[in-house]
């Protein structure tokens, strides 16, 4: 459950161009327990998805955006 999904797109949106503008800047002071408020990459977002589903175990699966946020993909 990411805070916000960051990439590109083809169209151009105002309000999701400053939302990310506004994460940028807030970056560096997310840490610790604010940390679940960051963005996260839609790559990274998908990684986590497709992982998830390949997975064995077929019960749902509540992937909070900390553990999105450190995938590696």
């Amino acid at each position: 459950l990411p805070s916000m999904l960051l990439g590109n797109r083809e169209e151009f949106r105002f309000a999701e161009l400053f939302g990310k503008a506004v994460m940028w800047l807030s970056k560096p002071l997310m840490k610790g327990r604010m940390e679940k408020y960051l963005g996260a990459e839609v790559r990274l977002v998908s990684a986590v998805m497709i992982e998830s589903c390949l997975s064995e175990n077929k019960a749902v699966h509540i992937i909070e955006n900390e553990q999105i946020i450190k995938t590696k993909a």
